[in-house]
């Protein structure tokens, strides 16, 4: 009887540090523990969501992702991750799986919504662009950036994305579930994409970097033979992103008129 108390006491006292370690924070609070040091702040949604809107500095890590708990264990053991969902439906259970794993961890109670919903800030940017870019540097397997004159173009929309570059012919077209990480820190978003079956042959990791204000750096690493190639562009454009079934072709009578008006548009 003693034995089978003395357990029983010994999984109370463990469950009891695990859980201390485990804590729910409003928006308020959570927003007041991220200006201190030391906090990583963990996105556990899909890159996807995660690219259309998060905490300022947050790490995605897909909580439904084969390699979950691979990646989350990389995360800074002396720090406490602060980990959210949308609603926080999703991060009681990551939370206390990390918990578990030796983390202190704080949940954000409600999620990004309850932080969108207290008035702070989310970093979003309009996506819904085609930025045309002047690619003025190339770097080959580490090599010295060779200036390359060329142009390319890179359009985001809904998780797709379109990517040509002018100089070396290359074409890619993206989908959202060939997203396989994000990140972003200090204003500059970084997008990680393979594709097994998609435009990339499978052999390849495809990664665009860029604050959407001036730069954009795209490398593409071969993960067998680790041969990589580093484009960097400056953004010289960014134009309304127009799907074909908005745009409306319209033949104007050719008189000079309709001439006239379409010059003063």
């Amino acid at each position: 009887m003693r034995k089978i108390y003395s357990l029983s006491f010994l999984l109370l006292l463990a469950f009891s540090l695990s859980a201390a370690k485990y804590r729910i924070f409003n928006a308020d609070q959570f927003y007041s523990l991220l200006q201190g040091k030391n906090v990583v702040v963990l996105d556990i949604r899909s890159a996807k969501d995660y690219v259309a809107s998060h905490i300022p500095g947050a790490q995605n890590i897909d909580a439904r992702s084969r390699d979950f708990e691979q990646r989350a264990k990389l995360l800074n053991h002396k720090a406490t991750v602060a980990v959210y969902s949308l609603k926080g439906k999703n991060s009681n259970s990551v939370a206390s799986q990390l918990a578990q794993w030796g983390y202190r961890v704080v949940e954000l109670e409600g999620g990004l919504n309850a932080w969108k919903t207290a008035g702070y800030r989310v970093y979003t940017k309009d996506m819904d662009l085609v930025y045309e870019l002047e690619i003025f540097q190339v770097s080959i397997d580490g090599s010295k950036p060779q200036t390359i004159v060329g142009q390319g173009k890179f359009s985001f929309r809904q998780g797709f994305v379109q990517l040509s570059l002018q100089s070396s012919n290359d074409y890619f077209v993206l989908r959202p579930s060939e997203l396989t990480s994000a990140t972003e820190q200090n204003g500059i978003l970084s997008l990680v994409y393979t594709s097994p079956d998609g435009s990339l042959d499978g052999k390849q990791i495809l990664t665009i970097s860029s604050d959407f204000n001036d730069t954009f750096s795209i490398g593409i690493r071969n993960s067998i033979t680790e041969k990589s190639t580093v484009w960097y562009c400056r953004i010289v454009a960014a134009t309304p992103f127009v799907p074909l079934s908005e745009k409306v072709s319209v033949e104007p009578q050719q008189t000079e008129e309709n001439v006239s008006a379409c010059d003063n548009d």
